[in-house]
């Protein structure tokens, strides 16, 4: 039989090659691939395509024709895109140009898919768009576009995804409607009848798909639908032995010539039925495979796992704690199983009206008595079974109990069992739980530990599978809570006790005894009591609730402060202008003093346990009350004392000349009593006493201090004034060298006033720059001083040599030994230096300057000069305006 299948198909392959080249005209750069698909183009640029039916078709017939396209994977660059044409003309055309191979191509009616946006000139959208457009006109304003263009793909702008698409067309001859869609979703349609408006009056038409590239490029490609499948009815049984329906929804261009059906499980091939119908005698998951042969004999198959399942076994399983008990939940669990398949469906019939279809339903029962539970599964592949088990479903009790209430913690509480089995059943057990202690008795009796709400529960029923539950709230009253306020309690003070008790439920506390532990008792809340004696005492407290719950008897130690006892001193002398320090001494017997409390004239001036407080002179009366922590005060400390007053002094001298000894007296102004006096002069020295005297070393001026202290020992403060200390210090000025009756100026300085000896030859002996003009050498005395009388001295000496002249030595010896190491001039009686210049014996310039203190080193350019003969020439300007200038021989000795 398989053999047979290859035979057939075989020559059915042969049909096809004849056919399908008789029936497709492939132009430009199409091609064809297989048997019912064609390439437009490749992934190339500037190709032109197109395949045609060779037999026209007539449009006063309606069509439906389905194919698949495919546009490429590449979105940049991609281009151009396919159009699917009517045209009367040939089936050679739309094999060169571009345009999708559809531009220019009339008359001719296009279905375009363009995959490339051009703007110019075809006004082309920005995405992958579908349109109708007449005569291979691709001008989207133009009147031959009678839809679009809209997205290829409905929400998407891109169909260049590397997917196949369905891609059908339909005409409708009667309406004159032609529709196109893509995957499914109607894309563009128009209505207009092509024979008349486009066409010329002829309905035979080729039809075909032209496509291209241009600079971008994309693989384009259709193919005629050919695409076999199969499904079953939504109902279909999938068991071992019950018949399979299979019906045929295969999608093709053109009839189905043939079918061929395999259903996997060994039986034969059925190439007899469009729609058979198989029965599986074993289970299993088996591929079915369907291989059709379309009428233009192209070939496709397909395949689809088929589970065929075996019939279930149904089986209920009850809880383990099943009650059977009406009114309670009870749950029901499917035990059902199979060999092959998958259970997916569940129906309970509970015999009560009640039916479910969860896999584990809960379940409560309203009624007593016996029920037929039954339990119906099916598989997903539509196998069914059945079963069914039998149930008892028991009354239950009333359960109830009371009990005495609210009574106070620590005593009993009762309690009464009030269930029943109506109409006429008994209890047969009680199951109490109180505190998580479980009791068995009818009506036990219980002490709680705790106060508060207690929640007892009572189990009680016939039997131990029919039992109810009954829960009580249980509150036990809380004993009051005693409590004192913790306070300070000083001795021999009366104290008001502070109660503090408490209650933790609501029932207020109405009764309190006191055993205050002096001997005294009180029922009052407060009481007041006086403590004679210090130290620990220990007080009782009993107090009773509204409900008359008593409490534990409370004992506290309270310990009862001593007082303090103030005690302090305080510092001397007692000035007006000295801080008074105070010093604390005062005690509290077994305790600290922790607060001080110092009053003048009934007014607070500290609380520090140290003060320092400044006063006025006079009599001062100062107290102290010192108290402990617990606030136990003493008796108030007075002490009374005079402070005195701060002495007020003034000091005496006058300005004076270094090294005269100065006169310095102090007074007392208030007529205080003094006893010690320091002055301290501002150079670094002092004196005692009320009067003194000091000289000055240097001139300048000093701030000179003086304090006192009294009799009382106050001391007065400090007073300082500056004192002046003049002097003069003479200096006539350096000694120099002149001609004689050369005019020299002279110059003084250190003083205030001046006055020259001997004044012969000066013009003006009383004047700090006189002008003197000699014939000998002088020396002048001249003296500094000031309008105070201090005076100084100095002296200056005039040379008086022939002149004027540039005198000038022999030799020098320029060995640096600091004598004699330059060679220069001496001008004398020259007003203005010239120059002077220096020549070895070979008429070299060796030294040059215009300063006459400036002289040669002996080198020239740091190169030490040898021993011998050099020229000196000199030049100047004496005082009265004449041109002096020497020329002589000098020896440089090394």
């Amino acid at each position: 039989m398989r053999s047979l299948r290859k035979f057939r198909v075989a020559g059915l392959l042969l049909i096809w090659f004849q056919f399908s080249h008789a029936q497709y005209t492939v132009n430009g750069n199409a091609q064809q691939v297989s048997c019912n698909q064609y390439r437009l183009t490749q992934e190339a640029t500037f190709l032109t395509g197109s395949v045609w039916n060779n037999n026209k078709i007539d449009l006063s017939q309606s069509f439906d024709f389905k194919f698949d396209v495919f546009l490429g994977s590449l979105n940049s660059p991609g281009a151009d895109g396919i159009a699917f044409v009517l045209q009367p003309i040939s089936t050679s055309v739309g094999s060169a140009g571009s345009g999708l191979g559809y531009e220019g191509i009339t008359p001719a009616v296009g279905i375009t898919l363009d995959t490339y946006q051009n703007t110019s000139p075809d006004n082309d959208p920005a995405f992958d768009h579908i349109a109708i457009q007449l005569n291979g006109d691709l001008n989207h304003l133009s009147a031959n576009n009678i839809a679009g263009p809209v997205q290829a793909i409905s929400g998407n702008d891109n169909i260049e995804d590397g997917q196949w698409h369905a891609f059908r067309i339909t005409w409708n001859a009667a309406s004159k409607t032609i529709t196109a869609y893509i995957d499914g979703v109607q894309r563009v349609t128009a209505t207009q009848d092509f024979v008349t408006t486009v066409l010329g009056g002829n309905p035979m038409v080729f039809w075909g798909f032209t496509g291209s590239t241009g600079g971008e490029y994309n693989l384009q490609q259709f193919k005629t639908a050919l695409n076999p499948s199969f499904h079953l009815a939504p109902n279909q049984k999938r068991c071992v032995g019950e018949p399979i329906s299979f019906f045929d929804s295969t999608v093709s261009f053109t009839n189905i010539a043939k079918f061929y059906w395999d259903f996997g499980d060994g039986s034969p091939i059925d190439s007899v039925n469009i729609n058979p119908v198989h029965t599986y005698t074993t289970y299993g998951d088996f591929t079915v495979s369907l291989l059709v042969i379309g009428a233009d004999g192209c070939t496709a198959n397909f395949a689809q796992v088929i589970r065929v399942g075996t019939k279930p076994v149904s089986a209920i399983r009850l809880a383990a704690n099943f009650s059977n008990c009406i009114g309670q939940n009870n749950q029901f669990y499917d035990s059902s199983y199979l060999v092959h398949g998958t259970i997916n469906n569940w129906y309970w019939d509970f015999g009560d009206g009640i039916t479910s279809t969860a896999q584990n339903p809960l379940i409560t029962y309203l009624n007593y008595g016996y029920k037929n539970v039954r339990l119906a599964v099916s598989t997903l592949e539509g196998c069914q079974s059945d079963t069914t088990v039998r149930v008892i479903v028991k009354r239950l009790p009333v359960v109830d109990f009371d009990f005495t209430d609210s009574v106070c913690l620590g005593q009993p509480t009762f309690f009464h069992d009030l269930s029943t089995v109506l109409p006429d059943g008994s209890i047969g057990g009680w199951n109490w739980n109180m505190e998580g202690n479980i009791l068995n008795t009818q009506n036990p009796v219980y002490t709680f530990t705790t106060p508060g709400l207690h929640p007892v529960t009572l189990v009680a029923g016939p039997d131990n599978d029919c039992v109810r539950v009954k829960t009580k709230n249980v509150f036990v009253v809380d004993k009051p809570h005693p409590a004192v306020k913790d306070q300070f309690i000083c001795s021999q003070a009366s104290v008001t006790l502070q109660d503090s008790s408490y209650v933790t439920d609501g029932f207020p506390i109405v009764a309190w005894w006191w055993d205050l532990g002096n001997g005294q008792f009180s029922t009052q809340q407060n009481p007041t009591v006086t403590y004679t004696t210090y130290g620990p005492v220990t007080i009782r407290l009993v107090v009773t609730n509204s409900r008359g719950c008593i409490s534990d008897t409370l004992s506290k130690s309270i310990n009862v402060e001593a007082n303090a006892v103030a005690k302090f001193g305080y510092s001397s002398p007692l000035c007006s202008n000295i801080p008074v320090q105070f010093s604390d001494s005062s005690l509290v017997p077994g305790g600290t003093v922790t607060q001080w409390t110092w009053v003048e004239n009934g007014a607070v001036f500290s609380n520090t346990r140290n003060p320092v407080q400044l006063f006025p002179a006079g009599i001062h009366t100062i107290g102290l009350v010192a108290s402990n922590v617990a606030g136990c005060k003493s008796d108030t400390l007075f002490k009374t004392f005079e402070v005195y007053p701060k002495p007020v002094i003034a000091m005496q001298f006058n300005n004076a000349c270094n090294s005269i000894p100065v006169n310095f007296t102090g007074s007392s102004v208030a007529g205080i009593t003094i006893t010690d006096w320091r002055w301290n002069f501002g150079d670094g020295s002092s004196a005692n006493g009320l009067q003194a005297q000091h000289a000055y070393a240097g001139e300048g001026i000093y701030n000179v201090t003086l304090s006192a202290v009294s009799a009382q020992g106050c001391p007065s403060g400090t007073i300082n004034r500056n004192i002046i200390i003049y002097s003069t210090h003479a200096f006539a000025g350096n000694d120099t060298i002149a001609a004689a009756g050369q005019p020299v100026p002279l110059h003084a300085t250190g003083g205030v006033h001046y006055s020259w000896s001997p004044a012969t030859g000066l013009s003006d002996a009383n004047s700090a720059n006189p002008v003197a003009i000699l014939q000998s050498t002088q020396t002048f005395i001249v003296k500094a001083y000031t309008d105070q009388g201090c005076e100084s001295y100095d002296d200056v000496t005039v040379k008086i040599y022939k002149g004027p002249d540039i005198y000038l030595p022999n030799a020098f010896s320029p060995n640096n030994d600091g004598l004699n190491d330059l060679y220069r001039g001496i001008p004398v009686g020259i007003d203005r230096f010239g120059f002077m210049k220096i020549y070895n014996r070979w008429g070299q310039l060796l030294f040059y300057s215009t300063d006459h203190r400036k002289g040669w080193d002996g080198n020239l350019k740091g190169v030490r000069q040898e021993t011998g003969t050099y020229v000196v020439i000199v030049s100047g300007t004496d005082f009265l305006g004449h041109v002096i200038s020497k020329r002589q021989s000098f020896l440089l000795i090394r």
